[in-house]
């Protein structure tokens, strides 16, 4: 099955072994490029621009990506979905660059695919383009890189990403409302380090210097999309010298579970109990995903 990568609103499926190998900008403007065993594979960049600017911008953008005679070579293409102004330029002689630019009126953005073309496969109109998608206007955002994906409250930008190997954390929102997830791989080998309990103690632990405890850890239960696990509870309180700090919140919210079956832990943590479980109830949603469906 292609993994899914949904990042900043946008949606795509990559060919198998492909992942990232950067990731930068924002919700507004960025960048992120993927690979296949080091070699650069796909570029995919976004920026905000006027609906009224977008079909001049698109234009500009392949006369400096292209060159002028090239530009002139490409055709409209615009990906199932709303996207206006859609045009592809398709390389004749690879090795090269496919490169195809539409704007979403959706998020108000512009965005810009360059596939690495080492031989003539019809990757980019075949797989890549028809899986693109702008999933900014879904009242919950789904997000998914490498193996991890869950689904975020929108809007709730992104606020904190680590994404090293076999440990990825995301965190969303701002200083009043929040939420952090953290999944570790191969859970087995983690939890012979330190147990449950541990794992979670250490990661309420990192808030000391804002929260102290509120009670002792207890029996609970993380719903994730994949099922639903046992697991620890646990509440910090603000401390009382950060009263004043209204953008401080006052409580967190913090869980920790072990999917046996695909051998991951979870830890998440967040500013009320709602949106904690609301959001561990959507971790592992590419992996349900089939091949042919779309999000909705």
């Amino acid at each position: 099955m292609r993994p899914i990568v949904a990042w900043q609103g946008w949606r795509l499926r990559l060919p198998p072994r492909w992942g990232p190998l950067k990731l930068e900008g924002d919700w507004r403007e960025g960048y992120a490029l993927f690979a296949d065993t080091g070699r650069p594979k796909l570029g995919v960049r976004w920026t905000t621009l006027k609906a009224k600017a977008a079909e001049g911008a698109i234009e500009k953008r392949f006369g400096q990506e292209l060159g002028v005679l090239a530009a002139q070579a490409t055709r409209a293409y615009s990906p199932p979905g709303l996207w206006l102004h859609g045009r592809l330029y398709t390389d004749p002689s690879p090795p090269g660059r496919d490169v195809w630019l539409g704007y979403s009126p959706a998020s108000g953005r512009m965005l810009e695919l360059v596939y690495q073309v080492r031989r003539r496969d019809g990757a980019m109109a075949g797989a890549l383009l028809p899986s693109l998608g702008d999933e900014s206007e879904n009242p919950l955002l789904p997000w998914s890189i490498f193996d991890f994906s869950c689904q975020v409250s929108n809007p709730m930008p992104l606020s904190e990403q680590r994404l090293n190997a076999g440990d990825i954390t995301l965190g969303f929102g701002d200083r009043r409302r929040g939420v952090t997830m953290r999944q570790i791989s191969v859970a087995s080998v983690a939890l012979r380090r330190m147990p449950l309990d541990q794992w979670l103690a250490a990661q309420m632990r990192l808030r000391k210097r804002n929260y102290r405890p509120a009670g002792l850890l207890r029996e609970g239960s993380l719903a994730v999309a994949l099922g639903r696990f046992s697991g620890l509870e646990g509440q910090l309180r603000r401390r009382r010298r950060f009263g004043f700090m209204r953008w401080i919140a006052p409580r967190l919210w913090a869980a920790a579970a072990h999917d046996p079956q695909r051998d991951r832990l979870y830890l998440v943590e967040a500013t009320d109990e709602q949106l904690l479980r609301q959001t561990a109830a959507t971790i592992g949603w590419a992996q349900k995903v089939g091949a042919s469906d779309v999000l909705v």
